[in-house]
């Protein structure tokens, strides 16, 4: 059976997380999956439990954590490109691989893709990224001089896009952050298979609509719009009312 890791940042709250979960949960069917999360204490037990709780996810242990991502934000308060817990990181990848045989990655998220393309930059595993968003966030963070900043945010872009032996896209929105005028010279340069995955759940349809609209005053003839997503800005709440009036 084949081994595969899928690894994500962390399994908090997020569509990346849950992303991952759902896509472990189906995969296992056929495979042999472990889950990978960077941070041991940004688990969410009862998200994982919900979207996939047969899930084996594997963390850095990591002594004096808390003191080393102390001393990694002042390095990177400083410009300096340089992360001790990084480095531990990458090591801990390594000997994840090799211990539990894995064959393929599937990772989502920019700092899990650059952590493991750099991790396995000598090894022919291959390797595959899902992109759901950040690299247009942290790209507008640069450009606006706010939020989350990367340090030499485009070489590393170039790095995962270097390693990487596929992309996988969630709808063709994703696709935009490669027309951005420094990702797509990248791109092109490197340039990568690319396959969508619909990034779709099973839901079980109300058995009584009628009554549901009825307590909620809502008419049989009225139409009605609907929204999921966290209550941040960056999700498009503002866009969604405005739709609607």
């Amino acid at each position: 059976m084949m081994k595969v890791l899928l690894a994500c940042e962390d399994f908090r709250v997020g569509g990346a997380q849950i992303f991952t979960l759902n896509l472990g949960r189906e995969l296992e069917k056929k495979y042999d999956i472990i889950l990978y999360s960077h941070y041991s204490q940004y688990i969410d037990n009862e998200l994982v439990r919900h979207h996939y709780p047969n899930a084996n996810i594997i963390c850095p242990k990591i002594y004096l954590d808390k003191y080393i991502r102390k001393i990694d934000k002042i390095l990177h308060l400083l410009r300096i490109d340089f992360s001790i817990r990084e480095k531990i990181v990458v090591k801990h990848i390594q000997y994840v691989v090799s211990k539990y045989q894995i064959e393929i990655i599937h990772s989502n998220m920019f700092k899990s893709d650059y952590i493991f393309t750099k991790a396995l930059d000598k090894k022919k595993i291959p390797i595959l990224i899902t992109m759901h968003g950040n690299y247009e966030t942290f790209m507008d963070n640069i450009k606006n001089n706010k939020g989350e900043l990367i340090n030499n945010y485009f070489f590393k872009v170039k790095e995962i896009l270097k390693r990487i032996d596929g992309i996988v896209i969630l709808a063709e929105k994703n696709l935009d952050v490669f027309k951005q005028r420094n990702i797509k010279i990248l791109f092109d340069k490197y340039s990568k298979p690319v396959t969508k995955i619909y990034n779709g759940f099973n839901i079980k349809k109300p058995i009584d609509n009628d009554n549901l609209r009825s307590r909620l005053s809502i008419g049989k003839k009225e139409t009605v719009f609907g929204m999921v997503g966290r209550g941040i800005p960056e999700k498009g709440w503002q866009t969604a009312i405005d739709a609607c009036l």
